[in-house]
């Protein structure tokens, strides 16, 4: 196993490296499920696909046959997600107003934050870095404001094929340093077991199945949450 690729100091750059992002998605994806008949019989799989398919391709293999409002989510072929500029440095000055709808004095400081931001970041090497490597898989990004029912904020809105999703844990796993089709499988599979025992609503029968693994592969160990 080769030395793990050093992460940013910049929390809005570190979300971007392709392992937390790649945790983000999935997490998000996962946490869309619904409580009252949650999946009993995921497998650990190789690819992504599974997770974004819809009832009638899904044949029993993925869980999104257990999401209420699967009919939103037809187009199974791309993916979205969003890294909230909050978690910049403070010199992007970024807001949050916690309420959906933003008044026109919110929004023209929530326009102001975000060409503050975006000056910031376009002029940083780091980000330009981190933008390049994405753009390379087929991940497109771009600064938006967003509204959504916790409230109205300036993000980095990303969006892909589901097949970068593969392209993207190719890349957490050279930053973590797997090497060897052995280590990056074994990586792959300890990533899954991971989410599985910590992001569903009945976690706890995976923590049954599966014994504990740790915190993601593709994040520094001093970053585990203590219970994994």
């Amino acid at each position: 196993m080769a030395a793990p690729r050093a992460q940013p100091d910049d929390m809005f750059l570190r979300l971007l490296e392709p392992g937390s992002l790649l945790s983000g998605i999935v997490t998000a994806r996962l946490n869309r499920f619904t409580f009252h008949n949650p999946p009993k019989h995921f497998t650990i799989e190789n690819g992504w696909r599974w997770l974004f398919n819809p009832v009638r391709d899904a044949r029993g293999r993925g869980p999104l046959k257990y999401y209420r409002y699967w009919r939103d989510f037809k187009v199974n072929d791309r993916f979205d997600t969003t890294v909230a500029l909050q978690f910049g440095r403070v010199e992007v000055h970024t807001i949050m107003f916690n309420r959906r709808d933003a008044t026109a004095e919110e929004r023209a400081q929530l326009d102001e934050s975000m060409r503050t931001a975006r000056a910031y970041y376009e002029a940083d090497p780091a980000f330009q870095a981190a933008v390049a490597r994405l753009n390379c898989i087929g991940i497109s990004a771009e600064f938006a404001m967003n509204q959504e029912d916790q409230g109205a904020y300036n993000a980095l809105g990303l969006q892909g094929p589901v097949a970068s999703l593969e392209r993207l844990e190719a890349l957490a796993a050279d930053d973590a340093g797997y090497r060897s089709p052995a280590e990056r499988a074994t990586a792959a599979e300890r990533f899954r077991i991971f989410l599985l025992r910590n992001y569903l609503c009945n976690y706890k029968d995976y923590r049954e199945r599966y014994a504990d693994v740790g915190g993601s592969p593709y994040d520094d160990p001093r970053n585990w949450p203590k219970e994994t």
